[in-house]
């Protein structure tokens, strides 16, 4: 071919002759059905090219697949259709994506490459998502994959918005692994997600409680002294006096007991739904040689030490627990969205002739009534009181048509703010069945709650 045609021609000629090289689309997924079909039928709808004079022949603007396909079924002749060289690479890169996208979805990583070459040419987000007509969220994570080695690898075998995920995490290899590992299950990952956050703002809450110790500089304990620990003793269980009636201050203490005094990170208590928190605690040592007393934490019955069944299921419950943290958490994201729902969920009303049965004769505390509100969507600047009841009585006078869903949400709100359900409510008896009726309408369990659904007491226990 030695001179090109006019912009506007319409030609054959043999697919072979066409470069195909520079396209947005890097594995053209030439799957079994599409090469059939052009083998039968042949290109129907014209490949788009236009004439390089740096190849000597014609590049491939659009239709990628169909030409590969052609040669791919050896077809002698396909037709093309002329235009003129694209005037910069934006436009080539845009009319390709938006192409692609709308025929056979290209793949993540090319979609990821190709937002990443429009980027680079100063083209702002919003306008890449305008022009390629995708979500801005996708655009977003588009770029921020494009910035990460760690989630473009994953690419391969995650989705984009999955991919996105694994770049606040691209120093902790464990966590990287372990959210791979659930893209790869196609289960759970939520779930995996939102424990592998709550454990690194924990950790770094701790470890800003830490930071602060050194800076303060105090002798360092990992935990509070525990109550078989006979050499420490927390500050508040200190006093100046035998009958344990005037507690030391720290300012006293730092005062008067120098190094032995010691820091530790103090987890402080922190209302339902609230992230963990830590503050500086303190402990002494050598309390004695101060003239101070301290409660006795040994006791008169030492006791027998722990067998190796029971240290397996202290370690158990420890695991449950810190699983059961995060996943609290997403179960009552999901309720609260769920029951915004203008349909009763199945089963409502078995749920709540059980639950009533149970609870008539107490009353709900604090954190139950602030699940309640918050499940259904209930805000006032009276929340804060003891009982919410009377504000989701005037909300039901308001809305009656969404008696069902609020009932729902007194129900599961009772049951995910009662006492230490968001941390051990995967012992409690009745958290079987709960669990199997939120699966029921449509609530992804994680791998615990499915445990804990099915009763299988061997790895719950």
């Amino acid at each position: 071919m030695t001179s090109p045609a006019s912009a506007g021609t319409t030609l054959q000629v043999d697919p072979r002759t066409l470069a195909t090289e520079q396209n947005v689309r890097t594995a053209p997924n030439l799957d079994k059905g599409f090469l059939d079909s052009v083998k039968q039928h042949g290109v129907i709808i014209p490949v788009v090219v236009y004439w390089s004079d740096l190849l000597d022949c014609y590049q491939v603007y659009e239709g990628q697949r169909r030409t590969l396909a052609a040669v791919v079924n050896e077809l002698p002749a396909i037709t093309i259709y002329v235009i003129d060289p694209p005037t910069d690479e934006q436009t080539r890169i845009v009319t390709q994506l938006v192409a692609n996208e709308h025929r056979a979805p290209i793949a993540a990583a090319e979609h990821v490459a190709a937002v990443k070459q429009l980027s680079l040419f100063g083209m702002p987000a919003t306008m890449i998502a305008k022009k390629t007509n995708s979500r801005m969220g996708d655009v977003g994570n588009a770029i921020k994959i494009s910035k990460s080695a760690v989630a473009t690898e994953a690419l391969t075998e995650m989705s984009i918005e999955d991919s996105a995920a694994l770049i606040e995490f691209e120093d902790d290899p464990s966590a990287i692994g372990t959210i791979r590992a659930a893209a790869k299950d196609g289960r759970g990952l939520e779930h995996v997600l939102h424990r592998l956050r709550t454990e690194k703002a924990s950790a770094a809450a701790r470890a800003a409680v830490l930071t602060e110790i050194e800076t303060l500089g105090l002798p360092t304990l990992e935990t509070a002294p525990g109550y078989g620990d006979t050499g420490y003793r927390t500050i508040d269980n200190v006093y100046t006096g035998a009958k344990l009636s005037t507690p030391i201050t720290v300012e006293t203490a730092l005062a008067e007991a120098g190094g032995d005094v010691y820091g530790y990170p103090k987890r402080v208590y922190t209302e339902w739904g609230s992230p963990e928190k830590y503050e500086v605690g303190y402990a002494i040592a050598n309390w004695e040689a101060h003239g101070w007393f301290a409660t006795n934490y040994s006791g008169s019955e030492k006791k027998a030490p722990l067998t190796d069944d029971e240290r397996a299921k202290r370690r158990q419950s420890r695991e449950n627990t810190k699983e059961w943290v995060p996943a609290s958490e997403v179960r009552v994201a999901w309720l609260t969205e769920f029951l915004q729902s203008t349909k009763a969920p199945t089963g409502w009303e078995l749920l709540a002739a059980r639950h009533l049965v149970e609870n008539a004769a107490s009353g709900y505390g604090p954190n139950q009534w602030k699940a309640i509100a918050a499940l259904v969507g209930v805000t006032s600047k009276d929340n804060a009181r003891w009982s919410t009841g009377p504000i989701i009585d005037k909300y039901l006078t308001q809305h009656p048509n969404r008696a069902p869903q609020v009932m729902v949400g007194i129900i599961c709100g009772s049951i995910e703010g009662g006492y230490e359900f968001d941390r051990k409510g995967w012992e409690q008896s009745a958290t079987p069945a709960y669990l199997k009726l939120l699966a029921l309408w449509g609530y992804p369990l994680s791998e615990l709650e499915q445990l804990v659904a099915s009763k299988t007491t061997k790895a719950v226990a």
